[in-house]
């Protein structure tokens, strides 16, 4: 997953520049672009489903309203989750997980970085269960903004984590066997990315992720820094300015 020669890109809940957000349809335009990752969020239904969805609340990318947790998966996947971005998305609806490791079968090199919005156990419990079914586990990341779960993936399943500066994190905890002592990455938001920080994560052999990158001056600046995966609404600009240079595997 991590190679000295080359910087990945992955696809920010699919591509989300141009399709709905953490839909099948945004996550398979991200792959045919050619991304080496997709990043995607994790909530549980009422009912104790794994779906893909950002929000906590379902307003903004769908028609219904209120928490994610308070419908059924059935309830879920009757709401439209593409026609807040355009008419022409009318009728996409919030994928499992188990239907989005469907849809990707095919893509044995694809990688995974799973952020779970749902800070709960059950939640990470069922989704490493459903990534070991698929077969995936060894190419994922699991990411989240409470440290808590992160020492808890980390600490009871063994398996790589991604977090974020300390800034950005709840539940964080200092010292040798703190937060960090954790991370296999860690994901450093655009306006927050310096030379400093990426060295500083460097030297604790954490690997220095940058978000949201979407322009080439930025990927450029990725680039130089040292950073060895960018994440991007919009991978296109990354990718072309990585391929041209040939440091995109």
């Amino acid at each position: 997953m991590n190679d000295p020669n080359y910087i990945r890109v992955a696809g920010h809940r699919g591509y989300r520049k141009a399709f709905p957000e953490n839909t099948l349809l945004s996550f398979q335009k991200a792959l045919e672009i050619g991304v080496d990752m997709i990043e995607f969020d994790l909530h549980l239904s009422k009912d104790g489903h794994l779906v893909i969805i950002h929000d906590d609340l379902l307003d903004r990318t769908t028609n219904g309203s209120g928490p994610v947790k308070d419908l059924t998966l059935s309830e879920l996947q009757s709401l439209d989750a593409g026609s807040w971005m355009g008419p022409e998305f009318k009728g996409l609806t919030i994928p499992t997980l188990d239907e989005l490791l469907e849809t990707v079968h095919s893509q044995p090199d694809l990688l995974f970085n799973v952020e779970i919005k749902s800070k709960t156990h059950e939640t990470v419990d069922k989704a490493i269960h459903t990534l070991k079914h698929f077969n995936v586990i060894d190419r994922c990341v699991i990411a989240c903004f409470d440290a808590r779960i992160l020492h808890y993936v980390h600490d009871h399943w063994g398996l790589r984590c991604q977090g974020f500066p300390e800034t950005h994190l709840q539940n964080y905890s200092d010292g040798p066997e703190g937060t960090f002592s954790k991370l296999y990455s860690v994901g450093i938001e655009k306006s927050i990315l310096t030379p400093e920080r990426v060295k500083h994560f460097q030297a604790l052999n954490i690997l220095p992720w940058g978000y949201v990158i979407d322009t080439t001056s930025d990927a450029q600046k990725c680039l130089d820094l040292g950073v060895t995966l960018v994440t991007c609404d919009d991978p296109v600009p990354a990718l072309n300015l990585y391929r041209s240079l040939g440091v995109h595997p």
